[in-house]
């Protein structure tokens, strides 16, 4: 069988799938830790509220946010002006960590994400 036009050799799409899995690796990192000196379960309680409040306050930027709990440990996705924003936390005794990736559109702002987030979420567990 003889291919004309634009259909790519089978090696061509093996390469596409590769870069693929290696942007999904290199997305930008976001891992945070908050200290907290409160009950671990007051804590989670906290944090929770804080993630409705963040739906609410910030409804004009953030669509689709959902969160599922086991415990002490979350899992979160949204999509901030259009981008999806996907980690999860774990309230520990003394600290709440956080993970997730970012969409390389918010590299520039990775530091002010991260300052905004501890500022927030310290303030709301001290």
């Amino acid at each position: 069988m003889i291919f004309t036009g634009n259909v790519k050799p089978f090696s061509e799409f093996a390469v596409d799938l590769r870069l693929i899995e290696i942007k999904e690796k290199a997305l930008p990192k976001l891992n945070m830790t908050v200290p907290h000196g409160l009950a671990q379960d007051e804590a989670v309680k906290r944090v929770k509220n804080l993630l409705s409040d963040v739906k609410t306050q910030f409804a004009d930027t953030i669509e689709d946010l959902h969160e599922a709990w086991d415990g002490h440990a979350g899992r979160f996705d949204f999509s901030a002006m259009g981008y999806p924003i996907a980690g999860s936390l774990t309230v520990n005794p003394s600290q709440v960590d956080i993970s997730g990736d970012l969409p390389f559109a918010a590299m520039l702002f990775k530091a002010k994400i991260e300052a905004t987030i501890k500022d927030r979420l310290g303030a709301l567990l001290a």
